[in-house]
């Protein structure tokens, strides 16, 4: 009677831990979780106009330097005495191009701008040194259409770059010319 009251225990045995074992296969599931990515197209920049601030005289001698103020709106004028022609302004203009509703840092001259902010640029754009000075670019603005988010709509903003020319005093005259790159990132 023994070895029945063992096989039994031992049969019973068997069946709580079989019951367990399938109760804990029971208390598992499985979820499956989707994968996303988004390759932004490029971000591209492209000049539509250049910067042009027009032509005049430069400050007498004795007067000091002065400054030529070309605004966003490509409209120039002079702090000084003397004579300038502005027909000729203007701002310079870029569009640029990338990724709807994503976000875009501006770097002029390798300073990189604050959205629809004006600052100094901590170097200068010389254009010539032949004078008792140079002639450079000392401050720019830049004005987006958008404050540096891609419109939904495609994507797509304008730049609008000003900027103040300083000329010391009896500067020779000539066409003076320079460049300076303008690069765009996404945030």
């Amino acid at each position: 009677m023994k070895k029945i009251n063992i096989i039994i225990l031992i049969l019973i045995v068997t069946f709580i831990m079989s019951f367990g074992i399938v109760q804990a296969d029971n208390s598992t599931d499985t979820e499956t979780v989707n994968i996303y990515a988004t390759v932004m197209g490029s971000i591209s920049i492209s000049s539509v106009t250049d910067m042009n601030f027009g032509a005049g005289t430069a400050p007498q001698p004795g007067a000091g330097a002065g400054e030529v103020t070309l605004t966003t709106g490509g409209n120039a004028s002079i702090g000084y005495t003397g004579y300038w022609d502005s027909a000729d302004a203007s701002a310079a203009e870029l569009d640029v191009s990338g990724l709807a509703d994503y976000t875009y840092t501006v770097k002029v001259n390798g300073d990189t701008f604050a959205h629809n902010a004006e600052q100094t640029l901590t170097s200068s754009i010389v254009l010539d040194t032949s004078g008792a000075g140079n002639l450079e670019v000392t401050k720019m603005t830049v004005l987006e259409s958008t404050s540096g988010v891609f419109d939904n709509d495609g994507g797509d903003d304008t730049l609008f770059i000003g900027a103040v020319l300083s000329i010391p005093e009896d500067y020779p005259a000539g066409n003076y010319t320079a460049d300076f790159p303008v690069e765009v990132t996404y945030e």
